[in-house]
This record gives C-alpha cells, sequence and structure tokens, in this order.
C-alpha cells in the first residue's frame, strides 16, 4: 500500500521578495517529506511576482521527484488570479 498522508503548506497574507526565502525552506521541507504536498493559498491576500515563480518552480520540483504538488485555491482569488495574469493555468480549485 502507498503512503496518502499529505504535507500541507500555508499561506496566508503580503508575500513579496523579502519572503521568498522562508517560502523556499518551508516548501523544500515539505517536498523532502516525499509525500504529497498541498499548499492552502486561499488567506494570500497579494503575492509579488517573485513568489509566484517560486511555487512554479516548486511544482516543477516536485514532478521531477515524482511527487504531487498541489495548490489549494479558489476562483478569483489572489493566487489563481496571479497566475491568470501570467498566462498560467493548471490551478487546482
Amino acid at each position: 500500500m502507498g503512503d496518502t498522508r499529505e504535507t500541507e503548506v500555508r499561506l496566508e497574507g503580503t508575500l513579496g521578495l523579502r519572503d521568498v526565502e522562508a517560502v523556499r525552506e518551508r516548501l523544500e521541507a515539505a517536498l523532502k517529506s516525499e509525500t504529497s504536498v498541498v499548499v492552502d493559498v486561499k488567506k494570500l491576500v497579494d503575492v509579488d511576482i517573485s513568489v509566484l515563480q517560486l511555487l512554479l518552480s516548486a511544482r516543477v520540483s516536485a514532478m521531477h521527484r515524482g511527487i504531487e504538488l498541489r495548490f489549494v485555491t479558489s476562483h478569483g482569488d489572489v493566487l489563481h488570479e496571479a497566475m491568470d495574469r501570467a498566462g498560467i493555468f493548471g490551478v487546482s480549485r
């Protein structure tokens, strides 16, 4: 039987360049768990391009490791709008 545990990373508030290192460390630790990673972004208020790039990079890194990384978001929230503006699709709702 496979391991069905999930590691959750919650991101909230306003995140920008000054927060990238802390967010990167949290994502990296979650990916080391080798479980499914869920990034809950429903309480993000604002996010800049540096954090958006980091989240997308984490998703690619997870794919290369064979780990599922998904974003918990809702239509019209900050991350969804930022990805839509950047022309990026495939965000879980």
